[in-house]
């Protein structure tokens, strides 16, 4: 029944899937959490988490939510702006926004939400410069935001990998937007070397950064049978949805083909930064739903059994709201 809605007008879809959000925060705001604490929290981050620390707790909840509404609405723009899903749905909004609410830690300001923020914008970035002929604005700009989300969440650094793929993708051979990408990567870290020479912590740099990527830690999962519920289905809809992405991409023109090529990268280095999720899982996983919501979201709009949709949203909701009820 609300898949279906993907398309009715456009004011009933954003009043309808944004309340369907809301409702699935409720318990958040009736039992708010502090933000988020992580074993090594970035400066950046640190600064958020002193800050909200000192306000009740609820404005951190209202926060983490616009935040999750605001990603959900410039991903859909993004999406339909270059043609990879219909331009009359806010489809993505919803399957997002559910998708981040999965399990009631998730309902509070954490550093991977926060720097999905700068994912989606660099993405924008990506998806908008192929055919362009001057993109060295372009190149500068998401590489950055790629670099500020790593100060926010260190994995995020594996981003850059993404960028280079994007470019190989697209055939870029300039080796000046490929230095560019490195100028724009290194501007946040030389802020941020200058703050640890100021401090006088170097050593700390080298110790917490440094050693984060060459010292493996196993992946820490404690989570609930609800958990392997969500994962379980989420699994099996990621494969079904990214044969029918792939396989519908032949028949596009060449540019929404490389678009779309681009995002299934996108989803690939955002599974294998797992390994360094350590004991952050629910919150690491997250940033794989940027991807996976633009996947989820075309093959649930290119289905012409619409049924289909609905046994798989109608089992997530139900899932999470379990989730919520019992744990």
């Amino acid at each position: 029944m609300i898949i279906r809605l993907y398309k009715a007008g456009f004011g009933f879809q954003l009043i309808f899937f944004s309340l369907v959000v809301v409702l699935l925060w409720l318990d958040a705001f009736i039992s708010p959490q502090p933000p988020a604490s992580f074993e090594f929290n970035t400066p950046l981050y640190q600064i958020v988490v002193t800050g909200f620390s000192r306000l009740p707790s609820i404005v951190n909840v209202i926060v983490a939510l616009i935040l999750v509404l605001t990603q959900s609405y410039l991903l859909n723009y993004a999406l339909t702006e270059n043609k990879i899903i219909p331009g009359n749905t806010f489809l993505v909004v919803l399957v997002y926004c559910v998708m981040m609410s999965f399990d009631p830690s998730l309902l509070r300001l954490h550093p991977v939400l926060i720097a999905n923020l700068f994912l989606v914008l660099a993405l924008r970035i990506i998806l908008k410069i192929y055919n362009e002929k001057d993109t060295y604005q372009h190149d500068f700009n998401a590489s950055m935001l790629v670099s500020i989300a790593s100060i926010i969440y260190l994995p995020y650094i594996f981003f850059l990998i993404f960028i280079w793929i994007s470019f190989l993708i697209y055939r870029v051979s300039k080796s000046r937007e490929w230095i560019i990408v490195w100028i724009g990567t290194l501007a946040p870290y030389i802020y941020l070397l200058v703050y640890y020479f100021v401090f006088d912590k170097l050593e700390l740099f080298y110790t917490k950064y440094i050693r984060f990527f060459t010292q493996l830690q196993p992946v820490q999962f404690k989570s609930n049978g609800f958990n392997y519920a969500f994962g379980a289905v989420m699994a099996l809809l990621t494969l079904i949805s990214s044969y029918r992405f792939l396989n519908d991409s032949g028949g596009k023109v060449i540019s929404i083909r490389k678009k779309i090529i681009v995002l299934v990268y996108l989803l690939i280095i955002s599974l294998l930064t797992t390994i360094y999720a350590r004991g952050n899982l629910i919150y690491h996983i997250t940033m794989a739903f940027i991807a996976l919501s633009a996947i989820v979201t075309y093959y649930f709009t290119a289905l012409k059994k619409v049924i289909w949709a609905e046994v798989f949203f109608t089992m997530i909701v139900i899932i999470i709201i379990l989730e919520k009820i019992f744990i």
